[in-house]
């Protein structure tokens, strides 16, 4: 799995370049991003906090980009599946929306 900086340089330099619409996957679930336990769970042990570096880091690197297109989400990860107590999306969602 290509770690965040290394996309996040890749979009900073298609960005310098003119290109504004990206597109981030080719993966059967864009929120097991970075998550432990891939391949051998169903609903694998999800990592908000790497999913809002990545996100984060694409937003820097390209604050007027105007398509972040993101491949394939488990419905069970949208619905918290696969989350420790100690971990939320809602501290992701609340970032995302504030784009800080």
């Amino acid at each position: 799995m290509r770690p965040v900086e290394g996309i996040v340089r890749e979009v900073e330099a298609l960005y310098s370049a003119g290109i504004v619409h990206f597109g981030l996957g080719r993966q059967a679930d864009f929120y097991a991003y970075m998550a432990e336990d891939v391949g051998r769970e169903e609903f694998q042990l999800l990592n908000p906090e790497a999913v809002e570096r990545l996100l984060m880091g694409v937003r820097n690197a390209a604050p007027g980009f105007k398509t972040l297109h993101i491949d394939n989400v488990n419905p069970g990860a949208v619905a918290g599946e696969g989350l420790s107590p100690s971990r939320s999306w809602s501290c992701w969602w609340s970032t995302a929306r504030r784009g800080t």
